[in-house]
């Protein structure tokens, strides 16, 4: 995931140096994606090549449907506020707003990848104390993380913004520190989540859909500026994370 990363960037910045418009973003894109593919290959060949045997995957229905059900509470979490914000504002104010959302969800994204390589580990671990320890080194990773880049946020807005964005969007330099806040906390929410699909079968996992409405209220209530819209934000992600302490094992 990491070579598929900076091979993205690399090709992207070197294309569109040369051509000169999107299309070298899109082509870096799909050949970051094949390197990233390629040598993730390289590294399951052997399950390609082992024989095939029989298996019993009794229950494997019951555990992917709560599985789906989290998983697509965090992906609306995730989008909600976009589509919500093209709703109320201008295609001005969205266009900023957007900008503010994309570098909030930088830190979910790097800090995603905490949560897959803790999924297998602790789901492979016997025993609820190891797999608390192993969810504590993860909270702690994931932290140290969102610390640092909402650090970046609150010191660096105007030129981290200026360098990736451009000028023109030095407007939102003050609400981007809040958009990383609410995105820190779903990440430490999604890092939460994998936990308890870790440990076994998940108990009501319908019931982060109450606290998404309670999210898409606040949204839609507190609307009046782009600051109070990224507060409501911090507010709704704080009732997911609430929300994640309800789910649990059936044991």
């Amino acid at each position: 995931m990491d070579l598929e990363s900076v091979t993205k960037i690399i090709i992207s910045v070197i294309l569109i140096y040369f051509i000169k418009n999107v299309y070298g973003a899109v082509i870096g894109m799909i050949l970051g994606f094949m390197a990233g593919l390629l040598v993730g290959g390289v590294f399951i060949k052997r399950i390609f090549l082992t024989k095939r045997k029989s298996s019993n995957i009794q229950g494997i229905y019951s555990y992917s449907w709560p599985a789906m059900i989290l998983f697509s509470a965090l992906i609306i979490m995730f989008s909600m506020d976009i589509i919500i914000a093209k709703a109320l504002f201008s295609p001005e104010v969205v266009g900023q707003y957007a900008v503010a959302s994309m570098l909030g969800k930088m830190i979910f994204f790097g800090t995603n990848g905490i949560g897959k390589a803790m999924f297998p580990i602790s789901s492979e671990t016997k025993g609820n104390e190891k797999k608390r320890k192993i969810l504590k080194k993860s909270l702690l990773i994931i932290g140290f993380l969102c610390f640092f880049a909402l650090l970046v946020f609150l010191i660096f807005p105007e030129l981290l913004i200026n360098i990736l964005f451009g000028s023109k969007y030095l407007e939102i330099a003050g609400i981007i520190f809040y958009s990383g806040l609410a995105y820190s906390i779903l990440s430490i929410t999604n890092l939460l989540v994998l936990h308890k699909l870790a440990q076994d079968k998940i108990k009501m996992p319908y019931f982060m859909f109450m606290f998404i409405i309670l999210g898409i209220a606040l949204l839609l209530v507190f609307k009046q500026s782009l600051k109070n819209f990224a507060l409501a934000l911090i507010m709704g992600n704080v009732l997911m994370l609430i929300g994640s302490f309800f789910i649990r094992s059936k044991k």
